[in-house]
């Protein structure tokens, strides 16, 4: 009978509580990021409800949406009488670069590097064509909807160098609500658009969205 190894036993705890140790920063790591996205959308949903209320407007929070074999995606939806607003929010501090137009928008974090992250402009485009089709099938006519992104970050934390009155910081949110244009009544009916889009939720099981991230480059 072979003698037992206690130095090599040893080693194998230590290098299992390591892993361990390794797998239990991820998953907190995780939950505190998940946590945060959570508090910060929610931040931006009571923004928007408050702006919506007094207005008879409704808002829908994460919809996911399918049409003619084909999803998009929003955040959240403002629906009122101007007509609907996509909106986006990205949740990270640090530096953004990039164009309204370009597929992937450029994050750079102090201390941490530089990442990409998807244009969640395209989003809102790929989007705003679900919303037109599923109103379309309804016999309802709807110009463009409108978007915006939203970084929710602290301020003194972002920096945008991305040209477009589209994205804004949270504090800049309520300016973007009071523009003109959503001031408007273009005899939009609420109620019917705000049912139509809740009726039309993609299974989330069956759902996979573009949705952005930030990936290192």
């Amino acid at each position: 009978m072979g003698t037992f190894d206690f130095d090599q036993f040893a080693v194998i705890t230590g290098l299992v509580m390591l892993v361990v140790a390794a797998v239990i920063v991820v998953v907190r790591i995780a939950y505190n990021w998940r946590r945060t996205e959570h508090s910060e959308k929610h931040r931006v949903s009571r923004r928007l409800k408050r702006f919506a209320a007094p207005r008879g407007f409704r808002v829908l929070d994460d919809v996911k949406l399918e049409a003619n074999g084909q999803t998009g995606w929003a955040d959240h939806i403002l629906i009122g009488y101007f007509g609907v607003l996509l909106v986006y929010d990205i949740i990270f501090a640090g530096d953004y670069y990039g164009k309204p137009g370009d597929k992937y928008w450029s994050l750079g974090i102090p201390g941490q590097g530089r990442y990409r992250m998807e244009n969640p402009l395209l989003q809102a485009d790929r989007c705003a064509g679900r919303v037109l089709s599923l109103l379309h099938d309804a016999g309802i006519k709807l110009s463009s909807p409108e978007r915006a992104v939203v970084i929710t970050a602290a301020k003194r934390g972002v920096t945008s160098y991305i040209k477009s009155e589209d994205v804004v910081q949270f504090t800049e949110l309520g300016k973007l609500l009071g523009r003109t244009k959503f001031q408007q009544d273009r005899d939009v009916d609420v109620e019917k658009v705000a049912e139509i889009l809740a009726a039309a939720q993609a299974d989330p099981g069956k759902f996979r969205p573009e949705k952005d991230g930030k990936t290192a480059v």
